[in-house]
């Protein structure tokens, strides 16, 4: 049988974790698992590994990554067409992995049309969240769904980064509650005064010194998805303010951080931009960083320069 899983990273190894695991259950001791880099093998070995069975195991999963990094040779293309085209059973289970979208890939084309094709969306906040509270859960720890929120915000998107930065938190708190007080002890964080001279910036139309604390940031190693997702929580929170004050009228900073469950101190630095925005500004600002995110994520195109863009044009 051959697999195509891609899309986002954590969720392609998840479900090539669950392939391998019930192939190990299925076939136990009798199961060879072969891992090749798709940049690195020449279409005589691809053929043989796929093809190919050991002595000693009758079953096996060959693991193909990092094949449409680049685009493969025209051979080696004709060994994966093989196998999509194949009408009879293949003697071992072939995964072919890849992160990120296909970026008009011919062979990806093919490939995620195959039956077993799987596309994996990159994780957003609430399937992040989930994550989080799921892994707590397995753990039987205590996090509530405020403080799996903030670590969100302090880490970005990363659930990698995540969940080692949970499993910290869960040592520490040693079956206490996971709070907030923790989260902001414990785990590192940009920095919110940044964050919010920056979108000075952009509200009071600075936008040399917009370019200017951009690149600040990513010349101190601050990756551009990070910077990006911060931004874009930001703007949700305020709009979340702007929400909040139309319908029920003025609000303290307190009232607003317990009303959205964010730091006071995000809520009052939160509160004082807002009202340099429209609300529509900041739905336009808000689709703009969606776009930007969904750009960095699946294609070649320079992070950085697609986040100057949006400072120009908004």
């Amino acid at each position: 049988m051959l697999h195509f899983l891609y899309g986002d990273e954590f969720r392609v190894k998840q479900q090539l974790q669950t392939i391998i695991t019930s192939a190990k259950q299925k076939y136990g001791a009798d199961l060879l698992i072969r891992k090749i880099n798709g940049q690195e093998i020449n279409e005589k070995e691809l053929h043989a590994t796929c093809h190919g069975q050991d002595l000693f195991h009758k079953h096996a999963v060959v693991v193909i990554s990092y094949l449409l990094d680049k685009a493969p040779s025209e051979k080696v293309t004709k060994v994966i067409e093989s196998l999509i085209e194949s009408k009879q059973p293949l003697p071992n289970e072939i995964i072919i992995t890849h992160y990120g979208d296909l970026k008009k890939s011919k062979l990806g084309s093919a490939l995620s049309k195959i039956k077993t094709a799987a596309y994996f969306e990159p994780m957003n906040e609430s399937t992040l969240s989930a994550l989080l509270l799921a892994h707590a859960k397995q753990n039987n720890a205590l996090l509530p769904n405020t403080s799996a929120q903030l670590l969100i915000s302090y880490c970005g998107s990363d659930a990698y980064v995540l969940l080692q930065e949970l499993d910290k938190l869960m040592a520490y708190a040693h079956g206490a509650t996971i709070d907030q007080t923790m989260i902001a002890l414990l785990v590192p964080h940009e920095n919110y005064d940044e964050i919010f001279s920056f979108l000075d910036a952009v509200a009071t139309n600075k936008k040399a010194l917009a370019l200017k604390l951009l690149t600040k940031q990513i010349q101190k190693g601050e990756d551009e998805i990070k910077i990006t997702y911060a931004l874009t929580r930001q703007i949700r929170t305020l709009i979340h303010i702007k929400d909040l004050i139309a319908s029920k009228g003025n609000l303290l900073a307190d009232e607003i951080a317990s009303l959205l469950g964010i730091h006071p101190y995000v809520a009052k630095k939160s509160l004082q931009i807002s009202h340099s925005f429209t609300s529509a500004q900041l739905r336009h600002i808000y689709k703009y960083l969606q776009a930007i995110d969904r750009g960095i994520k699946n294609s070649y195109l320079d992070p950085q320069t697609l986040i100057e863009t949006m400072i120009v044009k908004i």
